[in-house]
């Protein structure tokens, strides 16, 4: 919905003014770009993930995004980075967000996983205060599929900023038609459930117990997975794994060892093999990735 409002009435890319891509981490949720190319819109990528140093390459990022056009859409994941973990620290995104005062950027937050990092919804979402506090024009896309357990409901908003009462009226207005255009009527169930929550004092608080128990067990699991690593002294420094953050592990309790213990397999096998051509490492990769994934 939030691509084809752009689309329809971002006034740069209506009146010509700069060509119709919109840009996005290379490491970014993979739909992203699909969503964006039905709508009409070019895609191009930004650097983001530096595998080195299994983190946010921030500087790199803030370069290519102060090189762009102005006036820019720029696509960016809030917190709990799908697929990296990784996301900008808090000065990293006021460095950003100044850059994109500067060149006069559009920022489109996508906001998935509110909650899972810190365990607090509120501090994750701390950048979209942080953009709009400074004038940014943005649109905000969130989800309570996450953080909800609402996956198969897809419930969540839409978010836009205006410079008036009278314009954000207008934006309303379109925004419902353009919904009627593409569903007719929204489902009720899903947003009736998390609107009686947020709205109960009591039931919020449990929910917020719940999302801060959901970060300790994603913590915990990395903290495992690289305790076990370490033991098992596979090569390599482990330490990102609990340096990363978010929920892109995939692991339980009943196969976190298991998992670490086929790393290790892999990389000594990869260490020690006497067929490192690129077909045996990945007969090798396959057979260790088949081990893991038949844990049930």
């Amino acid at each position: 919905m939030g691509a084809s409002f752009l689309r329809r009435f971002y006034g740069p890319y209506a009146e010509g003014q700069i060509d119709k891509t919109v840009y996005m981490p290379t490491e970014t949720w993979v739909n992203h770009a699909n969503v964006f190319r039905h709508h009409g819109f070019e895609t191009a990528s930004l650097p983001y993930y530096s595998h080195p140093t299994h983190s946010v390459d921030a500087k790199a990022l803030h370069d290519a995004i102060d090189a762009l056009p102005p006036q820019s859409i720029i696509v960016l994941q809030v917190c709990g980075n799908n697929p990296t973990g990784c996301d900008l620290t808090f000065s990293e995104w006021e460095t950003l967000a100044n850059t994109f005062v500067a060149r006069g950027h559009f920022a489109f937050l996508d906001v998935s996983y509110m909650g899972f990092v810190t365990g607090d919804a509120e501090a994750d979402c701390a950048p979209i205060r942080l953009f709009a506090e400074k004038g940014i024009p943005l649109l905000v896309a969130a989800t309570y599929g996450k953080s909800f357990g609402l996956y198969g409901e897809r419930v969540g908003h839409l978010c836009i900023t205006a410079p008036s009462t009278a314009v954000a009226a207008r934006m309303k207005d379109q925004m419902k038609l353009l919904a009627r255009a593409e569903t007719g009527a929204m489902p009720r169930f899903g947003a009736l459930i998390v609107s009686t929550i947020l709205t109960d004092e009591r039931l919020k608080r449990v929910w917020e117990t719940d999302v801060q128990e959901i970060a300790r067990q994603l913590n915990d699991r990395r903290a495992i997975l690289r305790r076990i690593l370490e033991e098992l002294e596979v090569a390599g420094d482990w330490s990102f794994i609990t340096e990363q953050k978010g929920m892109f592990l995939g692991l339980n309790p009943s196969n976190t060892e298991h998992v670490a213990c086929s790393i290790g397999a892999m990389v000594r096998s990869t260490l020690n093999a006497k067929d490192n051509t690129s077909e045996g490492l990945q007969n090798k990769e396959q057979t260790v990735l088949h081990d893991i994934v038949e844990v049930r």
